[in-house]
């Protein structure tokens, strides 16, 4: 589904050298070379590789497919990591990679980014609302979501003795932290056009590599008119 298809697209069209602004950052940038070349190679996989129905799959069906053993390899969140591995036999026969840097370019640059917790100013109920925040983020809670397979934002627990045992006890959870670490040094949450209209602007980027799935379009000509729209939206 376009909306989502942003987030793992990104890292395509970083690590090929290319951005969704300006050179100067101040306007859409999809119709350049570069870019068009990462929309290009992630249109291409997923149009010969992927699974039946692609161009209607988000993190959802993706994950069934992975976890039911029909598909071989995805690009997905390592939030996706504890729901991947219920499945019977995930945990024993797969392995987490970040995506490799671009051949020529040597630049690996991941969509990186975290939930949070924020209260609001209308809030009735703000010491409620803080003490429950309070134990949500503390030391001992994220410890306990480490069993869950959820990365720990502290350092101290994400480097700590409980994680530690975590990740010793199979390989693949040890792949899944060191890709974090990784990630968490060289990425980026920086994956859209200029605005502050998010949803909309996934839309009008995901529909580029969408059309093409479909035939209805080349990648180079759908970024061109994506950033007619995207400038519409600033």
């Amino acid at each position: 589904m376009r909306n989502a298809i942003p987030y793992p697209m990104a890292s395509f069209v970083f690590n090929l050298g290319g951005d969704f602004k300006s050179a100067d950052k101040t306007k859409p940038g999809l119709c350049q070379e570069k870019t068009i070349a990462g929309l290009q190679m992630y249109g291409d996989l997923l149009k010969t590789y992927g699974a039946v129905g692609a161009s209607n799959h988000s993190f959802p069906q993706v994950v069934e497919l992975l976890g039911q053993g029909k598909v071989a390899m995805t690009h997905e969140s390592s939030n996706e990591f504890s729901n991947i591995v219920k499945f019977p036999g995930r945990a024993e026969d797969l392995a987490i990679k970040v995506l490799p840097p671009g051949k020529e370019t040597g630049i690996s640059k991941p969509v990186a980014f975290g939930w949070g917790l924020s209260m609001s100013n209308f809030s009735k109920r703000k010491e409620a609302t803080w003490l429950f925040m309070q134990w949500a983020t503390s030391p001992e809670i994220e410890a306990r979501l480490i069993q869950a397979g959820v990365a720990p934002p502290r350092s101290s627990v994400f480097d700590g003795a409980d994680m530690k045992k975590f990740t010793d006890e199979l390989p693949i959870r040890k792949s899944w932290a060191d890709a974090i670490r990784q990630i968490s040094k060289t990425g980026t949450g920086d994956y859209a056009s200029p605005t502050d209209k998010v949803p909309q602007t996934r839309e009008i980027i995901g529909k580029v590599v969408q059309d093409y799935l479909l035939g209805n379009n080349t990648i180079k000509d759908g970024a061109c008119e994506a950033d007619k729209a995207l400038l519409a939206l600033q």
